[in-house]
């Protein structure tokens, strides 16, 4: 895997809503490990990334199936809202997505689209500390680019890259939140 901030932040935001970071959880619905792969995503996924299908549940397989795919998603253009809706029901639209799977188990994707988010500005708060003001910037442009509500290119803005980011992630989130319940 490589160093890539925006694939590992996003990572991590997965594991930790999926399972608590948990490589032997097993889901309601047949999903299991650290991101909750379902078992024909996961052969397919892993036939794709491992070239094997049958490669074992190791916390180094989940990780690189899981890096691979993410990776392919950024450079494909998507944003970590969107990668959130992927990773949880497939598409990349989650406007609506409520109800119940053929398992009988409840989904609810802009309620986790909201989770990942919340999450990923978390890490990205916490890993952004111990860096210089140009770094962080840096960092936030790299990932973002813009900030998502105001458009305002973070490189030229002046102000806290670490506290906007965070504001707009989590600003971001509620609204969402907010729109669920109409």
């Amino acid at each position: 895997m490589n160093d890539d901030p925006r694939i590992e932040a996003i990572m991590q935001a997965i594991r930790t809503v999926e399972s608590g970071g948990n490589y032997s959880a097993a889901g309601a619905s047949g999903e299991f490990g650290a991101y909750q792969f379902m078992p024909d995503t996961w052969r397919k996924w892993a036939r794709v990334h491992l070239n094997n299908e049958d490669a074992p549940l190791t916390p180094e397989n989940q990780d690189a199936v899981a890096h691979a795919k993410i990776k392919e998603w950024v450079d494909d253009g998507f944003n970590p809202s969107d990668i959130f809706a992927l990773w949880n029901s497939g598409t990349a639209s989650w406007e609506g997505k409520i109800g119940k799977n053929a398992a009988g188990v409840m989904y609810n994707v802009p309620r986790y689209v909201v989770k990942g988010l919340t999450v990923l500005a978390d890490i990205l708060l916490h890993n952004s500390s111990g860096m210089t003001q140009h770094q962080t910037k840096m960092f936030y442009l790299f990932y973002f680019g813009r900030l998502p509500d105001t458009g305002e290119l973070l490189f030229w803005s002046g102000k806290d890259p670490v506290a906007l980011m965070h504001r707009a992630i989590t600003d971001r989130a509620q609204l969402m939140a907010k729109e669920e319940l109409k």
